[in-house]
């Protein structure tokens, strides 16, 4: 309602497919998820098939940019991010502590919310019985500049963490969170949120 551009954190919780081909009936904005493409393109053609057919566009990360650089200058948007898996190159990444182990962490939720100026949602998908799942909205922080850096992205992953140790078989564990040693010379930045720490709930 404010006209605030917004970034929607979230992790592979629950059915996190359903949750995305439903975001843009859910959302009064224009939504896009950012996504690694695939490198089969008919397995690529395919996903993007079946996430999209609602209205939400996907688009991959090395073209996220210059999506957003024209998008920006319209009616506002929500941006999606998936924050829980680990990243490509341990040397271009945020090194903190994540359920109790170092961890390298995806940095575009602190780039994006603060070159933007995004308002930061956390959803959180959880199971409610049989093919039912609901989706709540935490606000994580209406203004990213008034923050230190690497708290946006503190405060999201306390908020994951949460979510996970309240659900744990409900994670996507496979996908190798841990497989890096941080390289030497990068630097491994402490926990600024309390643990428990819970943002405004917006459903």
């Amino acid at each position: 309602d404010q006209g605030k551009h917004v970034l929607v954190a979230g992790g592979h919780m629950n059915n996190w497919e359903w949750s995305a081909v439903t975001l843009n009936q859910a959302l009064p904005h224009r939504s896009m998820a950012l996504y690694k493409k695939l490198s089969d393109p008919r397995a690529d053609k395919l996903m993007r098939s079946s996430r999209q057919r609602f209205g939400l566009e996907m688009v991959p990360t090395k073209e996220g940019r210059a999506w957003m650089n024209v998008a920006q200058h319209g009616d506002p948007v929500a941006v999606v991010m998936g924050f829980d898996q680990s990243p490509a190159d341990p040397t271009k990444c945020w090194w903190t502590d994540f359920l109790g182990t170092e961890t390298a962490v995806f940095y575009g939720l602190e780039q994006w919310s603060r070159r933007y100026d995004m308002a930061v949602v956390f959803g959180k998908i959880r199971r409610e019985g049989p093919w039912r799942y609901t989706v709540s909205y935490e606000l994580v922080t209406k203004d990213a500049s008034a923050l230190n850096e690497g708290e946006v992205l503190d405060r999201c992953l306390g908020m994951l963490e949460d979510h996970i140790l309240e659900e744990p078989s409900r994670w996507l564990w496979s996908h190798k969170r841990w497989k890096h040693v941080r390289p030497a010379n990068q630097p491994f930045h402490p926990r600024i949120a309390e643990p428990g720490a819970e943002g405004e709930d917006l459903s």
